[in-house]
């Protein structure tokens, strides 16, 4: 199992209201965070310098609509299967670039929701 220790870095967990400094943690290659530290890592054969930059849980959103637009107020969900998965797959990553690394979903056209989420499921394994 390969792990990566990413280090140099303010660390929020939530268990508390405050920044961890000079924090070090080793995540798996399944994501998961496995062990975290203070100061200098114990294991430097795999690490990223974050230079300073803060970590914290990704956020959830707990009501989406990827095939809506957002911005019009009409509910617009996308003409075609093809023009709704293009839609869905523009908000999923505008919702991932914002912080939010977890949805779920009220309804799609076409089940778009459904078939993306089987296509991801073949590039994680």
């Amino acid at each position: 199992m390969t792990q990566t220790t990413f280090y140099n870095c303010y660390f929020f967990d939530g268990t508390n209201d405050q920044n961890q400094t000079d924090t070090w943690f080793t995540v798996d290659d399944t994501g998961r965070i496995t062990v975290i530290g203070h100061g200098t890592p114990t294991d430097t054969t795999d690490t990223v310098d974050l230079h300073g930059q803060y970590v914290m849980p990704g956020f959830i959103n707990v009501h989406t609509h990827i095939t809506s637009d957002p911005d019009a107020f009409s509910g617009h969900f996308g003409g075609s299967e093809t023009e709704s998965a293009v839609f869905a797959y523009e908000n999923l990553r505008t919702l991932l670039k914002s912080g939010v690394t977890y949805i779920r979903e009220c309804g799609t056209t076409y089940d778009i929701d459904i078939k993306l989420k089987r296509e991801s499921v073949k590039y994680l394994v």
